[in-house]
Order: structure tokens, then sequence, then C-alpha cells
């Protein structure tokens, strides 16, 4: 019952004109897991976009909140980490995972005032679903159906 443990880290630099195959309604994101999870490799993992997504969630805040107020921004990043653990056995039915800790490096450069900077950032960070999601027990409802008929999985 070997105990897997990780971390997945992702940088996050906000683009005035970023890159994207679909509209803004649709996306196709293409995902895979490692050898060791039985995937090719191919493709981000489903946590690397649960880690980017808090990144890219407090860079468009920043550039939001710094447009209303006004405050121009030469340049922000976000390099955010995750510490994960995989444990248990798949054949015993005794798999568990979790979280132990998420870290969020804000990086951002600007000719305005520090207390201006300070105030946006902190609205960033307010405003960031993505962090909240993280720091805040939400209930998760689950619906599974198995051949057209729901069933109960705890």
């Amino acid at each position: 019952k070997e105990v897997f443990k990780s971390t997945v880290s992702v940088e996050c630099e906000h683009l005035e004109k970023m890159l994207h195959v679909g509209s803004k309604d649709k996306f196709t994101f293409y995902s895979d897991e490692p050898p060791r999870l039985g995937g090719d490799d191919n493709y981000p993992s489903p946590l690397t976009y649960i880690v980017g997504g808090i990144g890219f969630w407090l860079l468009t805040n920043l550039k939001r909140y710094a447009s209303m107020k006004e405050i121009g921004i030469s340049s922000a990043k976000v390099h955010v980490e995750m510490d994960y653990y995989l444990k248990g056995s798949v054949m015993d039915g005794t798999v568990e995972n979790g979280v132990t800790e998420v870290r969020s490096y804000f990086n951002v450069n600007s000719d305005h005032s520090t207390e201006d900077l300070m105030e946006v950032i902190q609205l960033a960070k307010k405003g960031c679903f993505a962090e909240n999601l993280v720091k805040t027990a939400v209930p998760l409802k689950s619906i599974c159906t198995l051949n057209g008929s729901e069933i109960n999985i705890e």
C-alpha cells in the first residue's frame, strides 16, 4: 500500500491576446496522465488544469480590477504549486487521495504606488473563485447513472 506523493507546478502569465482554438464559449481540452497512472503523458493531467485555473483566475482578476482602478500593470505572473497524494489499493477498494497544500507566488510589476498595487492584488485574491474554492470546503452533489438508471455512489 504505497503512498504516492507529488507536486503539480504551473507557471501562468497573462498575455493581452491569448491564442486559443474555439470560440469564447467553446474550447477543446485534451488531458492525459503519466504512464505510472495508466496514461501516455501526451497532454496535461487534470490536476494541471486545476492548478493552472487558480493562476489564470488570479491574473484575470488582477487585470480586470487594475483596469477598473486605472492602475497600469507592466507584467504579471503567477506560479502555483499543489501538493497531493494518492494511496491505497484499487484491488482492495481502499483508494484515497487528497491535497495537503496549495501555494501561489504572485509576481507583479508596475510603476504605480505600492499601496495601489497592494490594494489591487488583494482585490484579485479576494475575487478569485478558484483560490476560494481551495480555501473553503463546499458541498459536492454528484449524480451518477449506470445504463440509464441513477445509482448511489458514496
